[in-house]
């Protein structure tokens, strides 16, 4: 999949969450992805076939933060 600086996407954070992002840099087989509203120091760098990293879904995908740590039932 071919990203673009700038663009929305959505990424795993460090946690393991699927949360908002965009493209900050691109590179040969990787992306780097920062996530608004987040420091710098949580950027990352994720290789595109990590499957970590994909287009904007529809918003009742996402699950909110405050409840990624709870068990769905």
């Amino acid at each position: 999949m071919d990203f673009t600086v700038g663009e929305n996407v959505e990424a795993l954070d460090q946690f393991g969450v699927w949360a908002k992002a965009k493209i900050r840099e691109t590179r040969d087989a990787s992306v780097v992805v920062t996530f608004p509203g987040w420091k710098s120091e949580w950027d990352r760098e994720i290789n595109v076939d990590a499957a970590e990293v994909r287009s904007v879904t529809e918003e009742e995908v996402l699950i909110p933060r405050r409840f990624a740590t709870k068990k769905v039932k």
